[in-house]
């Protein structure tokens, strides 16, 4: 009886069995848009998640890419394709201004708390001129900046806040994190460590102002290293 019994199991699990096996495929949607900058504007970030680079180059204006991926099986290639287009990027010029935003197809409270805004891996690059101020609201994610000598007024509800700044400590910089560290490859007048739920200020040098603030996570100022604002992905 138990002879004949596996047989039968073999072929009720199989197609399981094959489905599992389907390798998985990768697929990305990439986009970008544009806007002319104007000196002494301010560029706004928002509605931003997951990964945001933001990153110097000489070009007069700013550029936003943003890179969605997610794997699937051949079969769902297209359907998937079709979602990831849902995810959006738009610049946009307001008066001096330019305004980056990105927009996230609609999921209820529960699939937000705990999968987030969306299950796929998204990445969004924005180049700025050197000299532009930054205004940056992102969510759940990191926020990277590297290259800007304007003023910065950044914050991140989950994740780490990373700035590669030309003479961070000539500057004002403040600094507030609910729950996490304050850190710094510079000695002296920026602490090398902040504990948690602490602030910290330090006076104006040139007059530039950086201010920072995270409710859980970190905020870290790195050294500026060699780096190629051409780089593509």
């Amino acid at each position: 009886m138990f002879a004949r019994l596996v047989p039968l199991g073999c072929l009720v699990f199989a197609p399981v069995c094959l489905n599992a096996q389907v390798p998985l495929e990768r697929v990305e949607v990439k986009t970008s848009q544009s806007a002319a900058y104007t000196p002494g504007g301010t560029v706004r970030i928002e509605g931003t998640a997951q990964e945001l680079d933001v990153e110097t180059w000489d070009e007069p204006r700013v550029e936003a890419t943003l890179v969605r991926t997610e794997y699937v099986g051949p079969a769902d290639r297209d359907n998937m394709k079709k979602k990831l287009e849902r995810l959006a990027v738009s610049v946009v010029k307001n008066g001096n201004d330019v305004s980056v935003t990105t927009t996230f197809p609609h999921r209820n409270f529960l699939g937000r708390w705990f999968r987030g805004k969306t299950n796929a891996d998204v990445h969004c690059r924005v180049m700025v001129p050197r000299n532009a101020k930054l205004f940056v609201r992102h969510q759940n994610g990191n926020l990277t900046v590297y290259g800007v000598t304007g003023d910065i007024d950044a914050k991140v509800h989950y994740g780490d806040i990373v700035l590669q700044l030309p003479d961070p400590e000539q500057s004002a910089f403040q600094a507030r994190v609910n729950m996490g560290g304050i850190f710094s490859d510079y000695a002296g007048k920026i602490p090398h460590k902040v504990w948690v739920g602490r602030d910290y200020s330090a006076p104006a040098g040139s007059g530039r102002k950086i201010t920072a603030q995270v409710d859980i996570g970190g905020i870290t100022l790195v050294k500026m290293f060699a780096h190629s604002s051409t780089a593509t992905y």
